[in-house]
């Protein structure tokens, strides 16, 4: 079941939707789908201690632009680091209030954006770019710069 405390998250494979940690709903149209947990209620099993009063480990300013055509600017940001044999999400706040959701791989490398066919950004284009210890990743005209140090922690 899906609900507001958990994602839906589209992955173009089996192995990319295993590596979430979350639970396997099936497949739509070629896209494997997976109900990922947005918000746990305590730290992963790592000892990765959680920033007080959320339920990130982390929380920082990133690079984002192009949301609704606006320009280059700093967009507050969480990271979930679910541990060793989980993904990490990181949540990035627009300016409007919107939410955008970004999935890595437990070793840090990009894996997805949360889309929705709701709000058109299931059609948008995904890709990202490793360049030094930025991961640059962007969905359709949106662009969000990600430092490997938030992503991983310290």
């Amino acid at each position: 079941m899906l609900d507001d405390s958990a994602a839906l998250v589209g992955c173009p494979s089996r192995e990319d939707a295993d590596k979430l940690g979350g639970r396997f709903l099936g497949t739509v149209d070629g896209v494997f789908l997976v109900s990922v947990p947005s918000n746990p209620a305590a730290a992963p099993a790592d000892g990765d201690a959680l920033v007080a009063g959320t339920g990130y480990n982390a929380t920082a300013q990133i690079s984002c632009s192009g949301y609704k055509g606006a320009a280059a600017g700093m967009c507050d940001a969480g990271v979930i680091r679910s541990g060793e044999t989980g993904g990490i999400t990181v949540e990035v706040k627009l300016a409007d209030g919107t939410q955008r959701v970004i999935f890595f791989n437990p070793d840090g490398s990009f894996l997805s954006f949360s889309t929705a066919e709701a709000d058109g950004t299931a059609a948008m284009a995904i890709s990202s770019q490793k360049k030094g210890d930025i991961t640059t990743a962007k969905i359709g005209t949106e662009t969000y710069e990600i430092p490997d140090a938030f992503v991983m922690g310290g």
